[in-house]
């Protein structure tokens, strides 16, 4: 666990621009974003804002549908997320974290979920997508910064994507 927190302390420190994080909800780091004078916006979603950092008006959780109307098109330069806050939305949730990023997105979280999954979803936008693991977690690390969005292939790799979750479901229902 404190190899996953100084790696990550080490992200923030390397952040310049704006920040979105979801699932963030240790002090420690919290305070590592409000001492970075490079980091001129922060918005943690499932969290609470830190004080100075250019908040947005309201707090309260974003809706996924919603990021691309909040954020606008490669405004973020920094997107890190826990795997747990965005486990059922990830159909939704990479091909819109690629369209408001657009330098680096970071996901962490525990090795027990099938991380590959994530890793080959980023592959189809970006082809500098790689994996730490530490003990029982790991950080997948995307540069998104040339890589593009088209909407037809977004709502193909959508439905391909449900499609795959609903087989899994039925196939979890059936075995267990």
């Amino acid at each position: 666990m404190k190899k996953i927190v100084k790696d990550l302390e080490k992200i923030i420190h390397d952040i310049n621009g704006k920040l979105v994080w979801i699932g963030l909800n240790d002090e420690y780091l919290m305070n590592k974003i409000t001492l970075n004078k490079n980091i001129t916006y922060c918005d943690l979603l499932n969290g609470i804002n830190p004080k100075g950092k250019g908040q947005s008006k309201n707090t309260k959780t974003l809706c996924i549908k919603d990021f691309r109307k909040y954020f606008k098109k490669k405004n973020i330069d920094c997107f890190i997320s826990d795997i747990k806050d965005i486990d059922k939305l990830l159909p939704r949730f990479i091909p819109d974290s690629v369209y408001i990023t657009s330098k680096t997105i970071y996901i962490y979280g525990d090795i027990k979920y099938d991380y590959e999954r994530i890793l080959t979803r980023y592959k189809r936008y970006s082809k500098e997508v790689s994996l730490n693991i530490y003990g029982n977690l790991f950080i997948i690390k995307v540069d998104v910064s040339k890589s593009k969005n088209h909407f037809m292939k977004d709502k193909l790799y959508f439905i391909y994507d449900n499609i795959l979750n609903f087989f899994d479901m039925i196939s979890d229902v059936i075995i267990g």
